[in-house]
C-alpha cells in the first residue's frame, strides 16, 4: 500500500506529541501536558477524517473540549507561579479577636518582601500568629484556618508586628469603586433595607415572646426570610447591575421575606398583647360601636409595608405601641381608629393609669372600598426600650378642643409656609425654588436644605449601571406648589409638588413631629426619565443639604460595624443610613449612595442607567429622607438618631382582659456604653438569647445591658460558641467590657 510522506510525518509528529504529553503530565505540568495531547489528537484526526467524514464533527468537538481544558490548565499554572511572589500589600486577619497589626500608612506603599521561610520543627504553642508561606494572611493559632495549614508550609511569628513585616496590611478602604452600584436599581436597594429591618425586628419580638409567653419560635421561617435577603446581596443583584429578569426575580424574593417578617412580627405582638393585663383599662369594652378594621391589605398602595389596621371594639380603644430600639422613645406616633362614632375634636387619649396623653386629629374620612369610617390621630407617649407602652383612646364630650402650637417668632415674612415644633422652625417658600430654611430655636443657627435637583451625567465611559459619570447639567427643581396639610401641637406638615424633566413629577411632605429634632421629607416620585444611549447621558434625581459655612473637611458615614469619617469628596460613597456634617445628619430609609464636599452633602435618589437594563427605574418611587440634629457628633449619638428614624414605633390594638404582663414593659435596655445593639435573636440551640452589637467610641469599658430574667451570660463568637469567662450579671443587668471598635455577641441564659 502506498502511503504518502505527508501522512507519515503527521502520524509521527502526532505520536511524538502524545509521548510528550505523557512526560509533561508526569512532571506535573498539567497545562502544557494537555496542550500537547490536544495537538496529538488534532494531527491524528486530520489523517482519518477524510476516510470517515462522519467523524469530522466529533473530532472537532473533542478538539474543542481539549482546547478548553488546556486553557484552564495553563491559566491555573500561571497563578501558581504568581502566588509564589508576595503581593505588595494585602490582608486582614480572619479571627475576630486577632491582635491588631501595626498599620501601614496610606501614603506609603510597602516594599515587596520575600516569602517567609518555614521554621524547622514548627511549634505553635508559643506563637502569637501563624501563616502559610503560600498565602497572604496570618491567623491566631486557635483559628480554624490555622489548623488547615500543612506542616511543611507553616510559618510562626512572635507578634502581629513581626507578621506584618512579612505580610503587609492594607489599612484603608478600597472604596469608592463602581459608584453606580451604590444607586442603580433603587427598588432593589429599598427591598434590601426593608428586608433587613423587618426581619431584625421580627426576630427580636419573637425571641422575647418565646421567652415571656412561651410561643413557638419558628427559626426555620426566619432562615428562609434571611436566605432570600442575603441571596439578593450577591453580585450583580444588590449592585443593580443585572438584567430585567434579575430585578423581577429579586423583588419576588423580597416579597417572600416581607411576608415572613410581617406575619411573624404581628404574630409576636398579638401573642404578647393577649397576655397584657388590660382588665382595669375599660370597664365596658363592648359598649357602643363595633369595629373590625378596614380589611386585610389596607394601605398596601402606600408602600411595601401595610399600614396598621385596628380591630378594636367599643367606645374605648386600647393600643399597644412597640419600640424596637434599645432606648426609650418619647415621640409622636400615628394611629388609625376605625368606626368610632364621635366628634373628632373630642377624642382624648390617656395612659391606663388615667394620665392624659397629648393627641391631635390629623384626618377623618370614609374608606368606600372597605366600607368603614376612620380617624387618623397622632399621640405622644413614652415607649420603653425594646418594649411596649399602652395608650387608651376614647371620646369625651367635655374634652377641650385641640390647641395649635404656639408660633415661634418668625424671622421670615413667609410664615404661611412655616411649620415648627419645640426645637425647629422650617420655612418652605414657593419663591425659593424648593429651598428649605431650618432654624434651631435654642441656638438660632440657620441651615439650608437645597432640596431636589435633576442631574444629567456624562455616560461616555459606558457601563452606566456600574459607573457614575461627571455632572454636565444641574437643574434645581423649582416652580413648586405648597399647601399646608397639618397644624397642631404634635404634627405640622406642608405638601410640596413640582414637575421636572420631560414628564416626571414629584410630591413630598415636609413634616415636624413633637419631640423630634429632625425634619422628615416623605417623597413620591413619578419617574419617566430615560438615559440617552446616543447622547451618552444618564439622568438622576438628587437631594442636597448645604454643609457648614466653614467648609467641611470630612464627613461621617454609617457603615457596617460603626461610623467612618471620610475626607470631603464630591464622588459617590457608600453609606447605610446617613451622612453627617458634624451633628447635622442627612438620613435615608432606603438609599446607599452619598456624597459630601466642602459645599454640601447629599444622596442620589434615582439614576436612569441604560445598560444592562434599558429602563431600570421607570414608574413610581416612594422614600423618606430626614435632616436631623443629633446631641453631638459622637458616633453613638449619630447612630441613635438614625436608629429612631429607621425603626418607627409600631402598634396593635387590644381588648380588655386579664393577663400576666403589665401595661408597660421593657424586655431589654442599653443602660450604659457607647455601643449599638444590632440584633437580638433566640440561640440556634434554643438555650437563651443571642445579643449582637458593635462598640462605637473606642472605649468599651463597663457596658451595661438590662435584661430582666437573665441568669447568666457569656461572650460568644459568630457561631454562638462560648468565648471567654462568664460575664457579670446582677439584678438583671449584664456588665462587660467590649472590644474597642469591635463586634460582640452575648449568649444570655434566661430564667
Amino acid at each position: 500500500m502506498h502511503i504518502g510522506w505527508s501522512r507519515i510525518w503527521k502520524v509521527l509528529l502526532g505520536c511524538a506529541c502524545a509521548v510528550g504529553s505523557i512526560i509533561l503530565l508526569a512532571c506535573g505540568l498539567v497545562g502544557w501536558g494537555i496542550a500537547a495531547l490536544e495537538a496529538a489528537v488534532l494531527l491524528l484526526a486530520l489523517q482519518y477524517a477524510p476516510r470517515a467524514a462522519r467523524l469530522w464533527k466529533t473530532w472537532w468537538f473533542v478538539e474543542l473540549v481539549l482546547v478548553l481544558a488546556a486553557t484552564v490548565g495553563y491559566t491555573g499554572f500561571v497563578p501558581v507561579r504568581a502566588a509564589q511572589t508576595p503581593a505588595a500589600a494585602v490582608v486582614i486577619t480572619t479571627e475576630r479577636d486577632a491582635p491588631q497589626a501595626t498599620p501601614v500608612p496610606e501614603t506609603e506603599t510597602p516594599e515587596p518582601t520575600a516569602a517567609p521561610e518555614p521554621t524547622s520543627a514548627p511549634d505553635t504553642a508559643e506563637a502569637t500568629c501563624v501563616a502559610s508561606r503560600k498565602a497572604k494572611k496570618y491567623h491566631r493559632p486557635s483559628c480554624q484556618y490555622a489548623a488547615k495549614i500543612k506542616d511543611e508550609n507553616l510559618v510562626t511569628f512572635d507578634s502581629a508586628a513581626q507578621a506584618t513585616k512579612q505580610i503587609p496590611v492594607v489599612d484603608h478602604e478600597l472604596n469608592p469603586l463602581f459608584t453606580g452600584c451604590y444607586t442603580t436599581q433603587t427598588r432593589i436597594k429599598k427591598g434590601n433595607r426593608y428586608g433587613e429591618r423587618l426581619l431584625g425586628e421580627a426576630e427580636a419580638l419573637n425571641a422575647f415572646a418565646a421567652q415571656t409567653v412561651h410561643v413557638p419560635y419558628n427559626a426555620k421561617k426566619f432562615a428562609e426570610g434571611w436566605r432570600n435577603v442575603l441571596f439578593n446581596q450577591f453580585h450583580d443583584i444588590l449592585p443593580g447591575s443585572g438584567v430585567p429578569d434579575t430585578r423581577e426575580y429579586a423583588m419576588g424574593l423580597y416579597q417572600q421575606s416581607y411576608a415572613v417578617a410581617n406575619s411573624a412580627r404581628r404574630a409576636a405582638m398579638l401573642a404578647l398583647s393577649k397576655q397584657i393585663d388590660t382588665s382595669s383599662v375599660a370597664a365596658r369594652p363592648f359598649d357602643g360601636d363595633v369595629s373590625t378594621g378596614a380589611g386585610v391589605g389596607f394601605g398596601v398602595e402606600e408602600g411595601v409595608i401595610p399600614a396598621p389596621v385596628e380591630f378594636g371594639q367599643g367606645r374605648t380603644r386600647i393600643f399597644h405601641l412597640f419600640n424596637a430600639c434599645p432606648f426609650d422613645r418619647d415621640e409622636a406616633v400615628e394611629l388609625i381608629v376605625w368606626d368610632l362614632k364621635a366628634e373628632e375634636k373630642r377624642l382624648t387619649a390617656r395612659t391606663p393609669e388615667g394620665e392624659s396623653v397629648p393627641i391631635q386629629v390629623l384626618e377623618s374620612g370614609h374608606n368606600a372600598y372597605w366600607g368603614h369610617d376612620y380617624t387618623r390621630v397622632m399621640v405622644k407617649l413614652n415607649v420603653p426600650a425594646m418594649g411596649y407602652a399602652t395608650c387608651v383612646i376614647e371620646p369625651d364630650e367635655d374634652a377641650p378642643e385641640p390647641i395649635d402650637f404656639v408660633s415661634f417668632e418668625h424671622t421670615e415674612p413667609l410664615e404661611n409656609w412655616c411649620i415648627e415644633n419645640e426645637s425647629l422652625e422650617v420655612v418652605c417658600s414657593p419663591d425659593a425654588d424648593g429651598v428649605i430654611h431650618v432654624t434651631e430655636k435654642d441656638s438660632g443657627e440657620l441651615h439650608i436644605i437645597e432640596g431636589f435637583a435633576h442631574i444629567i451625567e456624562d455616560a461616555s465611559r459606558g457601563m452606566t449601571a456600574w459607573v457614575t459619570g461627571e455632572t454636565i447639567d444641574w437643574t434645581q427643581i423649582g416652580d413648586i406648589r405648597v399647601k399646608r396639610i397639618a397644624k397642631g401641637a404634635l404634627y405640622n406638615a406642608l405638601e410640596v409638588s413640582a414637575d421636572f424633566g420631560e414628564r416626571s413629577h414629584i410630591s413630598y411632605i415636609v413634616s415636624l413631629r413633637a419631640g423630634a429634632k429632625r425634619v422628615d421629607i416623605a417623597a413620591n416620585v413619578r419617574w419617566l426619565e430615560i438615559g440617552d444611549q446616543q447622547k451618552q447621558t444618564v439622568p438622576q434625581l438628587r437631594f442636597d443639604v448645604m454643609a457648614d459655612e466653614t467648609a467641611t473637611q470630612q464627613y461621617s458615614y454609617d457603615i457596617p460595624g460603626g461610623v467612618l469619617k471620610r475626607a470631603a469628596d464630591p464622588r459617590e460613597w457608600p453609606g447605610i443610613r446617613f451622612i453627617a456634617d458634624g451633628r447635622m445628619m442627612l438620613m435615608s430609609d432606603c438609599k446607599y449612595g452619598y456624597h459630601g464636599d466642602p459645599a454640601d452633602m447629599g444622596v442620589t435618589l434615582i439614576r436612569g442607567a441604560y445598560n444592562p437594563d434599558e429602563y431600570p427605574e421607570l414608574g413610581n418611587h416612594a422614600f423618606t429622607l430626614s435632616v436631623g440634629f443629633a446631641e453631638s457628633e459622637r458616633a453613638e449619638d449619630l447612630t441613635r438618631m438614625a436608629a429612631a428614624f429607621a425603626s418607627p414605633v409600631t402598634s396593635i390594638t387590644n381588648t380588655a382582659h386579664s393577663g400576666s404582663l403589665p401595661v408597660v414593659h421593657s424586655f431589654m435596655r442599653l443602660e450604659r456604653g457607647s455601643v449599638e445593639i444590632t440584633s437580638v435573636k433566640r440561640a440556634e440551640d434554643g438555650r437563651g438569647l443571642i445579643i449582637r452589637g458593635v462598640e462605637l467610641a473606642g472605649d468599651g469599658k463597663n457596658v451595661c445591658i438590662a435584661l430582666p430574667g437573665v441568669k447568666s451570660a457569656r461572650l460568644t463568637d459568630t457561631h454562638e460558641r462560648e468565648d471567654g469567662a462568664a460575664l457579670a450579671v446582677e439584678n438583671g443587668v449584664i456588665t462587660f467590657d467590649a472590644r474597642p471598635c469591635g463586634l460582640f455577641a452575648i449568649r444570655a441564659e434566661m430564667a
